[in-house]
């Protein structure tokens, strides 16, 4: 019965000094991207705008789209490894829009003129290890 009694006392040990680590837990974002701007809208006539990071290497990929039903949205993707559909996301592009990485810490968002009377936007995700970033970008309709 001792020694049960001690190994319990030991693994409650082990267990509480492993949960400390304050520095950087398993799930944790320990270094924010830190996008600047997080959030931008274009005029209708449209115009580029340039996001910087604090942290060099992090990927991205485009979600929460809105346009009018009447406006295609073919994207072209273009990747690290353009034979596989895992790679990091180099650029992403359609006739109105462009999201292209620029440089171990710079994106670079264009938007075409919107002749519509819609507003359209895409939020733009980062990722770097555990840390997750949303850029919203909108337009306005013209």
């Amino acid at each position: 019965m001792n020694y049960i009694k001690k190994a319990a006392i030991m693994a409650i040990a082990i267990l509480s000094f492993g949960c400390n680590n304050k520095e950087s837990p398993d799930g944790e974002c320990s270094t924010p991207i830190s996008a600047t701007p997080n959030r931008h809208n274009f005029s209708s006539e449209g115009g580029t705008i340039e996001i910087t990071t604090k942290v060099d290497y992090w990927w991205f990929e485009l979600s929460h789209n809105y346009y009018p039903d009447d406006e295609t949205t073919d994207l072209v993707v273009i990747r690290e490894d353009q034979g596989d559909d895992i790679s990091p996301i180099l650029e992403v592009r359609s006739e109105w829009f462009s999201v292209k990485k620029s440089g171990d810490r710079k994106l670079t968002v264009q938007f075409e003129s919107n002749k519509t009377s819609f507003e359209r936007g895409y939020t733009i995700n980062l990722q770097y290890v555990n840390c997750f970033e949303s850029i919203y970008i909108s337009q306005d309709g013209g």
